[in-house]
């Protein structure tokens, strides 16, 4: 990866302030592409960005085809077989990752970065009218002729949805990975009926875990993640785009523990067993099980990695 692919962030381009704080040099530590970047924070919303950064054009070359939200099969029978479970059990087990409101008669849901489609076909078995949107063409393959979802390759910009097409706006891990969260919140409000839900899935960068395990946190993904948020910066990018913050969700799921784990080991010692056993119990079912009772308690104190943040846009006077 040469200069020629990367850009600067001239300033914050949530509040536009252009001081901001160097924390820390970071690299692809998931998969190792050459590049070299920064984590800067905004001194006026706090904002933590990768400065340098990738332009849009040249962002795919940090997609390998190994990159594992892009693997439709695996990850939808690995769906499919937690809703066969009993419903008390799912519910204990629940770590709030997703949220969806009371179904509304007729109502319609959009998925931004849907992949492979499960979580659609989700909110389509329980009632929902549903729509996707994706950049990955494998996924969105899976999607349409395995599940016979509707799913647009490309943009949410470039879908051209009319005004008011949807009840509820989801992202699920995809807020992050966005040039531009500002222009697409301002899409989504355009798109969106009065009364409506937005709700994002976001690492949670003013956890305990990105203070412990710094660049080594493997929830910071550089350079896909691009934006690295708090609750204080969320909020500012919701309400600068037209929308009410209503409630933060802090997930109970601790998988970014054992997972950062294997990242600083394999940056101490290089790649083994115990980094690829770390790696892989950050991927086991029965971890996230064993750890429910720690994830459901630093949830409560609103310590995790990972929160969930549902938003309703602001009323306007017309």
């Amino acid at each position: 990866m040469t200069a020629d692919w990367l850009e600067t962030v001239p300033k914050c381009y949530i509040c536009g302030n252009e001081h901001a704080i160097l924390l820390m040099p970071v690299k692809d530590r998931w998969h190792g592409i050459e590049g070299d970047f920064s984590l800067y924070e905004c001194k006026g919303c706090g904002l933590i960005y990768t400065n340098p950064r990738p332009k849009p054009e040249a962002i795919s070359m940090y997609y390998p085809d190994s990159y594992r939200p892009h693997q439709p099969g695996a990850n939808f029978n690995r769906q499919q077989s937690k809703t066969k479970k009993m419903t008390w059990l799912k519910n204990f087990f629940d770590s709030r990752s997703h949220f969806l409101p009371p179904i509304i008669p007729g109502g319609r849901l959009l998925e931004i970065g849907c992949s492979y489609g499960s979580f659609l076909e989700y909110a389509r078995k329980l009632g929902w009218e549903v729509c996707g949107v994706d950049i990955a063409a494998e996924p969105i393959n899976f999607g349409r002729q395995v599940l016979g979802l509707d799913i647009h390759h490309g943009t949410l910009e470039s879908a051209k949805f009319p005004d008011k097409s949807f009840d509820v706006v989801t992202g699920w891990m995809v807020l992050e990975h966005l040039h531009d969260p500002v222009g697409t919140l301002k899409e989504i409000r355009r798109i969106i009926r009065p009364g409506g839900v937005v709700a994002f899935g976001i690492p949670n960068a003013a956890s305990w875990e990105f203070k412990l395990f710094g660049p080594n946190w493997f929830a910071l993904e550089i350079p896909r993640h691009l934006s690295h948020f708090t609750c204080h910066s969320v909020n500012e990018l919701f309400t600068r785009t037209g929308f009410n913050l209503e409630k933060v969700y802090y997930q109970k799921n601790i998988s970014n523990i054992p997972a950062s784990l294997a990242l600083l080991i394999e940056d101490r010692l290089g790649c083994g067993r115990v980094s690829g056993l770390l790696r892989n119990m950050a991927r086991s079912s029965l971890f996230h099980r064993v750890s429910y009772p720690v994830a459901a308690v630093l949830s409560w104190l609103g310590m995790t990695g990972r929160m969930t943040v549902v938003g309703k846009p602001i009323p306007t006077n017309k």
